[in-house]
């Protein structure tokens, strides 16, 4: 065999070789196709740590608008109390430091307008004490717990009498005085322990009331010796 036979023979050898490695086994499995994760990595460079995903955040909630601060109610302005009724017409009386009794001249043998007195100074009927037939007097003690004594004066003798003795009076009426020279009544008034008296007369040189230094005046303007 020449050697050009040879070089022949070879070049077929090498030719079926190739033609046996190309031609594909038809009961091999064919190769499974790269995922997409795999074909990601592979086109996208190096592999990355993933971040961990963060929790979920709650849904917030919407801010909450203030209620309004309701406006405050105005009180109302309370009205001034009344003053207190006095527990006594003569609390009405207007008495000085050293007064204890008050006294108003009502009439020569008749009692001329006591309503006057009744309105303004008197809580009751008042009482009448007789001891002659003359001027009527109101007399009013300043304190409710004054004790009264009444005397008579005789006009012959110039003496006195004890006549009537009232424990804890009130307002009162005497008639009394006879005579325009001489006081037949003599009143004494006790209170706390201490007492002043007076005869009541009208004054024969002006016409004026004398109720003793203790006393006040009351007599209606007008009157005798208002």
């Amino acid at each position: 065999m020449n050697r050009r036979t040879l070089c022949l023979l070879a070049a077929c050898l090498l030719l079926f070789s190739g033609c046996a490695h190309d031609t594909p086994d038809p009961t091999a499995a064919p190769a499974a196709d790269p995922t997409p994760a795999q074909t990601s990595e592979q086109t996208s460079g190096p592999s990355r740590t993933p971040e961990p995903a963060s929790a979920p955040q709650p849904a917030s909630e919407p801010p909450q608008t203030p209620a309004p601060t309701p406006a405050p109610t105005p009180k109302p302005t309370p009205a001034p109390a009344p003053s207190p009724a006095p527990a006594s017409k003569r609390d009405l009386i207007p008495f000085g430091e050293d007064q204890q009794y008050a006294a108003a001249w009502l009439g020569y043998q008749q009692i001329d307008d006591l309503d006057y007195y009744r309105e303004r100074y008197l809580d009751s009927e008042p009482p009448v004490y007789y001891i002659s037939d003359g001027d009527y007097y109101l007399v009013i003690p300043r304190y409710p717990d004054t004790a009264l004594d009444l005397f008579v004066n005789d006009v012959e003798t110039s003496q006195s009498s004890l006549f009537l003795e009232v424990p804890d009076c009130g307002p009162f009426i005497v008639q009394c005085n006879v005579s325009d020279v001489f006081e037949d009544v003599t009143i004494r008034l006790i209170h706390d322990g201490a007492f002043v008296q007076f005869s009541p007369f009208i004054s024969l040189m002006d016409g004026s009331i004398q109720v003793g230094e203790h006393g006040l005046d009351l007599t209606k303007t007008g009157q005798a010796g208002g």
